[in-house]
């Protein structure tokens, strides 16, 4: 899986996984299932139009001049062995889509609505093909082969600003996702509990950079056709070693 974010922190790694229960509020079959862990395809560094740099300055050059040599040198292995799996593919996991407010600390787990549109448009314009996570899940259980050159874009949370920022990119370009929902928060004018900005909240940003998504903007997209939704939990607390707490919350946000 790419995680996709604009500084400060780290550039998207090639890959990942955050590993964290998904599911689809419309299909009781998709509750607690995991992000698919196969091996994704590891886009070129140039696929990712606008992919953010390092840091700047004397340090920030080094370090895109050193990942510049590494991904060079790991073309040639690439090309002759590609990813572990024939059907691997690439999930691309985003947060927040939401501008940068001089002045104020650069909100965390964010990309900024151009460096989203210049992401997808890159991918597409190489001959990459955005997939709906639910296609990906249907061949993957009937053990169909998926193309290498498929992707599939995610958010988790569900922020507002998906629905001002990402969601006019996805129609633009006819781009298929699914909305991570941490259903406990819809229509909450508070911020996430879990959201580590520390601007989050405060007057001096937009409050779509922060807010949850309302119900009736997720139905607004769901009705598209393009965005499905998807449970990220009810609470979005920590369920690790505690299974029957993360069952009867995942029953929780199914319901909403």
């Amino acid at each position: 899986m790419i995680s996709a974010f604009d500084p400060p922190l780290r550039d998207p790694p090639l890959r990942g996984c955050e590993g964290k229960g998904t599911g689809t509020l419309a299909d009781p079959v998709f509750a607690g299932i995991e992000r698919t862990r196969r091996e994704p395809v590891p886009f070129p560094s140039h696929a990712l139009s606008g992919t953010p740099a390092s840091g700047t300055g004397p340090h920030g050059w080094w370090s895109r001049a050193k990942r510049r040599v590494a991904l060079t040198a790991l073309r040639p292995l690439q090309a002759g062995f590609g990813p572990r799996l024939r059907e691997a593919f690439g999930i691309l996991m985003y947060h927040r889509i939401a501008p940068v407010t001089p002045g104020v600390t650069a909100p965390t787990w964010n990309v900024a609505p151009e460096r989203f549109g210049s992401q997808l448009a890159g991918l597409l314009s190489r001959g990459y093909r955005a997939w709906p996570l639910r296609k990906v899940l249907d061949l993957h259980r009937r053990r169909r082969p998926i193309p290498r050159n498929v992707f599939v874009v995610t958010f988790d949370d569900g922020y507002e600003n998906v629905f001002h920022h990402a969601w006019p990119v996805l129609r633009e370009l006819r781009v298929p996702a699914t909305v991570f929902l941490a259903t406990a928060y819809l229509d909450s004018g508070a911020p996430f509990p879990c959201d580590d900005w520390s601007a989050a909240g405060s007057g001096g940003v937009p409050a779509s950079s922060w807010r949850p998504l309302t119900t009736d903007q997720c139905r607004a997209m769901s009705a598209d056709g393009l965005v499905e939704l998807g449970t990220h939990t009810h609470t979005h607390a920590d369920f690790h070693g505690r299974p029957r707490e993360l069952s009867g919350d995942l029953r929780t946000s199914l319901d909403v």
